[in-house]
């Protein structure tokens, strides 16, 4: 666990700190920071539950656990991620192209919820459940279930960060392995420190244990 936190950590600590700026004739892992935009603007994406055109999406269904202090926790039913071939960042040097292997999206651009008191409020709701075979209610008590439809987007314009590695090559400039958030720096730098922190002291904490069951 605390190994875990601590990847998590010091991997949000390179996005917004560690990660050179991105120059065009640099080599190795940097940071773009700019505006979305499409590589082939005429090849947008359209999501699932509320019809938004935009360059990339992510689409889940949620079903609440146990909670938390930090909140809910989620089982995931489905996930689909559709547009991130598409997908490149205006900078201050010129457009990049990424290729990214994640989405750290914060912003929730569309949601669609049902629970034991209320249904959904969107007729495609159902239609997507029934598709991935999802059941409304539950085969026990015959009650619904708690489920929520959430679409997160990326649209041209849309302020991103992305930390990539880049080689050198003939082509247009490439982000390759990237992770691509929307998230504000700070919000990255504070949540990224506070689980480094957390990670070193289960880490410390697991460590004296292990030292004092085999003294």
């Amino acid at each position: 666990m605390g190994g875990g936190a601590c990847y998590i950590g010091f991997r949000g600590l390179k996005l917004t700190i560690f990660a050179p700026s991105y120059h065009p004739r640099r080599k190795g892992r940097m940071m773009a920071k700019g505006k979305a935009c499409a590589t082939h603007p005429n090849e947008v994406q359209t999501t699932p539950i509320s019809q938004t055109a935009c360059i990339a999406y992510e689409f889940f269904i949620l079903e609440p656990r146990n909670n938390t202090k930090e909140g809910d926790s989620f089982a995931f039913l489905h996930r689909q991620s559709r547009g991130r071939w598409n997908l490149s960042v205006q900078t201050s040097r010129g457009q990049v192209q990424v290729k990214p292997t994640e989405l750290e999206l914060d912003h929730i651009h569309f949601e669609d919820r049902q629970d034991l008191w209320s249904e959904f409020t969107e007729s495609r709701s159902v239609s997507l459940l029934a598709e991935q075979k999802i059941t409304l209610k539950h085969k026990l008590t015959g009650t619904r279930r708690t489920l929520i439809l959430r679409e997160k987007v990326i649209r041209n314009g849309d302020v991103i960060r992305v930390l990539g590695r880049q080689k050198h090559s003939n082509q247009l400039p490439l982000l390759e392995d990237a992770i691509v958030t929307d998230k504000p720096i700070s919000r990255v730098i504070l949540e990224s420190s506070l689980a480094l922190l957390a990670g070193l002291f289960v880490l410390g904490v697991g460590i004296s244990l292990i030292n004092h069951a085999f003294r």
